[in-house]
């Protein structure tokens, strides 16, 4: 049975894979798999060894014990392969290909020249400044020098747009060239993969694309040359041709497949954002390969990785003594020459209308000159028509709904490029409040991009209207059903109107005729907004709490603990005064006393509790305000009143577990936000155990939530899925199963889904740091000791939190002692 997704070529290989799998499987099992009943012990060994579970029936059928009427998943194979010893499936795979001696390098080298050849002139012709103007970095070389003296498989360029990365390969690719001509360098956009067929390797459709026909080399084999992959603009390449789990996938299994084809290296460049997500992904995929990467370290706490710095100082000179025009570097400010040291504001000066120096110095001057150049210039020709054809589709589509026609086509277009400046004066957005770096400056103006069109309707009808009402918000609502970004125009309604400071007004907003996952995204939009926005905050947090609709979408939904001991402590003390159902006065009372307690104003959290205490319980009640109650009185007890005992016992919090029902769940629905995660009860009960360090406890509670929850092995993009398997990979570590521990930490994606749900960062983020506090004590940390220590310290005192200081201290005592 073949697996799924595989071409005809590939068949043999997979057959033989599968049966290779098979006894693979048994071998590392110990024994040989011959009944059903043998299935189970198995799957628990595979869980264990690797932390993915694959079901009872699917064992049976890959291992041959019953039919199979269909292809296994690549996920199964993946997991089974990995247990088994191999690096992947596709490593499997590759084993069973016939293998000859390389006869197809010397074809593989033209066809790769010519293709290189070909890239390098469509990238000397995008290139912003004329390529000869441009400059190879220092770096880079250097970069690439130290990739391939060593044994890494793969590396990459990552940094924000604008940084150059292109025209950095272009050059890298010449002196490449120069210092090793019997190398292989294949230079291709990374759009192309597109053309790589469903199911086969990178390896081997670039063999059969450029070794002429000829076999596919023997592992081992001597005097095969290194061939070099140089992949340009991963992050362009899945908004054009290549879907990116089919990207991340080709790559992934590329570096993992490394021994069965040593002559292929890989080197890219990409965005931050995209490559997070690329190591999220592959993280979970390939939890070790990350020792086989260069220059691209797979910790990203401290903000987004990039290996491209800016320029140089004497850079910038050199790169100003080839142009034209005569520019003086010394003659420049300070804070120009600052400025200009980003690649991409350098080539705007290169390219901007004659002028003295002075007056392009002004950053509000430079900065619409970019505007202009971003729109006008036929070099950004593809965003311009994306830009456009928005325009168009909008005012077809809405022609009543604005009272547009088309003779005021003109018009518009050139208000549509206006709008850009109008962004500038209106000081709306929070990017632009804090614009400081300019290496921000793209997300600002992107951010732009895309909600243009929303922010000129939203201008439109605040100048017809005369100022923000809620009437005016609900006119718009029901005028732009059809433009399909009706949230967003609401958004940037709901930014004039803290500007106006409408509070009364907005205070009603959750009442919008919107969908219930608009209404959470809005509640979530207008939290971030109010964090950064006291005097707002101060006056619009009580309205809102006062608000049926406010209390749901904003109090409840959009959970502030970044604020718990300051803002949000004056918003749930508003909450309990407006809201006086049992439910929420558990929810309110069990907030107040989770601040109390991390502020360790204990003599507070017993008044808290006994609050607590008085609130009628049923078990009808929101999973999460009922496990907030049990981790309240948990971790009462034991840090407060120093009792050791665990206040329940097991047995009484599994059958009260089974007895509350299932929270409303819903993947499109910000999987992280406050209601729609489906083990709100378990979680913090988890998150008591691993505060107590109650080590065995928690592994049996983590065991029966996914036995309860099955679900959640689909929440992997989810805040509390990867905590609670950070709590799993610490009781590992504390209970003596070290492999196990090491393997589940490494696969954690913990980092990442705080960095994309920023709403909980400031608070969870505790736990990420903790977790390297316990792997840092034995040596198997991504983070230093001493590092996570010092960000624990800083946070305690940045959200006057000094509990998780004092814990933490506790941590490391023995260590400490032993020292």
């Amino acid at each position: 049975m073949q697996p799924n997704n595989y071409t005809l070529a590939d068949a043999t290989a997979a057959d033989a894979a599968l049966s290779a799998l098979q006894v693979a499987v048994c071998q590392q099992y110990g024994s040989d798999v011959r009944y059903p009943k043998d299935c189970q012990a198995l799957a628990e060994s595979v869980r264990e060894r690797t932390g993915q579970v694959v079901s009872l029936s699917t064992l049976k059928r890959v291992m041959g014990l019953v039919p199979a009427t269909s292809g296994f998943s690549r996920f199964t194979l993946d997991v089974l392969a990995t247990y088994a010893g191999f690096a992947s499936w596709e490593a499997c795979v590759e084993l069973q290909r016939p293998a000859l001696a390389p006869a197809g390098f010397g074809a593989m080298a033209k066809h790769a020249s010519s293709a290189t050849n070909n890239t390098l002139a469509v990238l000397r012709e995008q290139c912003g400044l004329a390529y000869e103007q441009t400059i190879p970095r220092h770096f880079a070389l250097e970069h690439w020098q130290q990739f391939r003296a060593s044994t890494c498989v793969a590396t990459a360029f990552v940094a924000e747009g604008g940084y150059g990365k292109s025209v950095l390969l272009a050059h890298l690719v010449e002196q490449a060239r120069e210092l090793a001509p019997n190398d292989i360098l294949w230079l291709v956009p990374a759009w192309q993969l597109a053309s790589v067929p469903p199911g086969q390797s990178l390896a081997s459709c670039l063999w059969e694309k450029g070794a002429g026909g000829a076999t596919f080399p023997e592992p081992g084999t001597k005097g095969m040359p290194n061939v070099y992959i140089l992949l340009d603009g991963l992050d362009e390449a899945t908004g054009q041709a290549v879907q990116q789990e089919v990207l991340f996938r080709l790559l992934s299994d590329a570096v993992a497949a490394h021994p069965q084809h040593p002559w292929l290296r890989l080197v890219m460049t990409t965005r931050p954002v995209y490559w997070e997500q690329f190591v999220q992904w592959m993280g979970r995929r390939y939890p070790r390969l990350h020792q086989q990467w260069f220059g691209i370290s797979f910790d990203l706490f401290g903000g987004r990785i990039s290996n491209v710095p800016l320029l140089e100082p004497r850079e910038v000179r050199d790169i100003l003594s080839r142009l034209p025009q005569a520019i003086s570097y010394d003659a420049m400010s300070s804070d120009m020459q600052a400025l200009i040291q980003h690649p991409y504001y350098l080539q705007l000066l290169a390219q901007a209308s004659p002028g003295p120096v002075a007056a392009r110095g002004s950053k509000l001057a430079l900065l619409r000159a970019f505007l202009q150049q971003r729109i006008h210039s036929t070099r950004f020709g593809f965003e311009k028509t994306a830009l456009l054809n928005t325009l168009i589709k909008a005012i077809l589509e809405n022609q009543t709904n604005w009272q547009l026609r088309r003779a005021d086509f003109d018009e518009l277009i050139l208000r549509y490029y206006a709008a850009y400046e109008e962004l500038l004066t209106d000081g709306i957005l929070r990017e632009e409040r804090s614009i400081g770096p300019w290496q921000d400056v793209d997300t600002y103006i992107r951010f732009g991009h895309d909600t243009l069109l929303e922010y000129m309707v939203a201008r439109h009808w605040l100048e017809t209207r005369k100022g923000f009402t809620l009437e005016l918000a609900r006119a718009v609502v029901a005028a732009t059903t059809a433009l399909g970004h009706r949230l967003e125009v609401v958004k940037y309604l709901v930014l004039f109107a803290l500007q106006q400071k409408q509070f009364a007004e907005l205070s009603k907003i959750f009442d919008l005729a919107l969908s219930e996952s608009e209404l959470v995204e809005l509640g979530h939009f207008l939290g971030m907004e109010l964090r950064t926005n006291r005097e707002a905050a101060e006056a619009l947090n009580p309205l809102l709490a006062a608000q049926p609709s406010g209390q749901l979408y904003f109090v409840e939904t959009f959970v502030d603990q970044a604020n718990l001991n300051r803002a949000y402590r004056r918003t749930i003390t508003a909450y309990l005064q407006h809201k006086q159902t049992p439910e929420a006065q558990l929810f309110g009372n069990c907030m107040l006393f989770l601040g109390d307690f991390l502020k360790e104003d204990y003599a507070a959290c017993t008044e808290h509790i006994t609050a607590i205490r008085r609130v009628p319980h049923s078990n009808a009640f929101h999973s999460f305000p009922q496990g907030r109650r049990v981790f309240s009185e948990l971790v009462h007890q034991y840090f407060v009143e120093g009792q050791p005992e665990i206040a329940f016992s097991m047995e009484s919090l599994q059958n009260q577990a089974r007895e509350i029902p299932r929270s409303r769940s819903s993947v499109d629905l910000f999987p992280s936000a406050y209601q729609f995660f489906p083990a709100g009860f378990h979680y913090f009960v988890a998150e008591a155990f691993f505060l107590m360090q109650r080590y065995a406890e928690l592994l049996e509670w983590h065991d029966f939530t996914l036995a309860l929850y099955p679900e959640l092995e689909d929440y992997q993009d989810n805040v509390y899925t990867q905590i609670l398997q950070a709590f799993r990979a610490v009781a590992l570590l504390h209970t003596g199963r070290h492999p196990e521990a090491e393997a589940a930490y490494r696969s954690l994606a913990l980092r990442e889904q705080l960095d994309q749900y920023s709403w909980f960062k400031d608070y969870y983020i505790v736990y990420y740091l903790l977790t390297e506090v316990h792997f840092g004590r034995v040596g198997l940390s991504h983070m230093p000791l001493a590092a996570a220590l010092a960000n624990i310290e800083q946070h305690a005192i940045n959200r006057q939190m000094p509990f998780y200081t004092t814990f933490a201290r506790r941590l490391v005592a023995p260590l400490n002692h032993e020292k």
